[in-house]
């Protein structure tokens, strides 16, 4: 009787069902291995045991699966972090209390430095003041001169270019600036106090002819100088002595005192005069002041 009753309840199940909703068997089994993709990297499945398997009615073959991609914390990547964070704090409060300038940071010594450090490991003795002072010194020294022979290697085969410089420091003190300049590039050569010099054209003229000598007059083609009364005597004076040499004036200040010249010119001497005053109303007044510093992105204009 039990047996008639379980055979009449699951016709009656099958008839009452809508024919979407009755479980289908397909035709043919599925293929043994399903192939998904998670992260670029296949995985197999078994077709009868595939947890979350959505079944789409007349379609066979290969099931496609959705697979969410999960972010993995590595704990080493934390604590790397935390340790640069606290490293580069030491070298930043290293940087602000010494008043070393930032672009110390774009320097390629300074990060020739951190490598070595870092290659070293922990417990490293720092130099001492005296280590500094004149052990580490002379070695530097000795590497730069090192540096420079391919410069006097050029130098004495094609012949250089002696550069000054002069300017004045805020003691009102002169000081020229001597660079040598060959195809190996410029090299700073030394630096003198010359108060007693720069102002006549005798004294100045003697202190070149010195430095020539030095530098060697078979490796000086010319002398790119200043053009200014009195180096323009200085180099009568020292071409007249060395016929070989030849003196050639700034580029750059040439192209400054064609400038003020333009300058000079009725038409664009008063534009430029309209344009210092503008300059000035808007420094002298502090809301144009900061509407022209909020407008420009901070950038100041030239007051003279």
């Amino acid at each position: 009787m039990w047996l008639c009753y379980i055979r009449y309840r699951q016709s009656y199940q099958k008839r009452s069902l809508p024919a979407r909703f009755r479980a289908v068997r397909p035709e043919r089994p599925l293929p043994a291995r399903v192939m998904g993709s998670v992260s670029g990297t296949r995985i197999a499945a078994d077709s009868g045991e595939i947890p979350g398997r959505v079944a789409h009615p007349g379609r066979s073959g290969t099931i496609g699966f959705n697979f969410k991609k999960t972010k993995n914390i590595n704990l080493n990547d934390v604590c790397d972090k935390e340790a640069r964070a606290r490293t580069v704090q030491y070298i930043a409060r290293f940087v602000y209390t010494c008043g070393i300038a930032f672009d110390v940071a774009n320097g390629k010594a300074f990060k020739l430095m951190l490598e070595a450090v870092g290659s070293y490991g922990p417990h490293l003795k720092s130099s001492t003041f005296h280590e500094l002072r004149v052990p580490l010194l002379q070695k530097e020294l000795e590497y730069t001169k090192c540096l420079l022979k391919n410069h006097k290697v050029q130098k004495n085969k094609y012949g250089c270019s002696i550069m000054l410089d002069g300017w004045t420091d805020r003691k009102g003190k002169t000081l020229i600036n001597f660079f040598a300049n060959c195809l190996a590039g410029t090299v700073f050569v030394k630096n003198i106090a010359a108060s007693d010099y720069a102002k006549t054209g005798d004294k100045l003229a003697e202190l070149l002819d010195t430095f020539v000598e030095e530098i060697g007059e078979q490796n000086v083609v010319q002398l790119i100088i200043d053009n200014g009364s009195n180096y323009v005597a200085t180099d009568k004076i020292l071409t007249s002595k060395r016929p070989n040499m030849f003196w050639t004036p700034y580029a750059t200040q040439c192209i400054n005192l064609v400038l003020e010249d333009i300058g000079k010119i009725p038409k664009f001497d008063k534009v430029i005069k309209y344009g210092v005053k503008v300059v000035g109303y808007i420094y002298n007044h502090t809301f144009a002041l900061n509407l022209m510093r909020k407008i420009t992105d901070n950038i100041e204009l030239v007051k003279n």
